[in-house]
């Protein structure tokens, strides 16, 4: 049962970091986005 939680615990941050750094690389290329356009 312990073995269990710890791995749907690593499984929950694992999925939670790919989410963060998906989205951080899509706010990062808007931005990059808008101010070439204001350029």
């Amino acid at each position: 049962m312990v073995g269990k939680g710890f791995n749907w615990i690593d499984w929950l941050f694992l999925f939670w970091g790919l989410a963060k750094t998906y989205s951080a690389k899509i706010f990062f290329r808007q931005n990059s986005l808008d101010l070439r356009e204001n350029l």
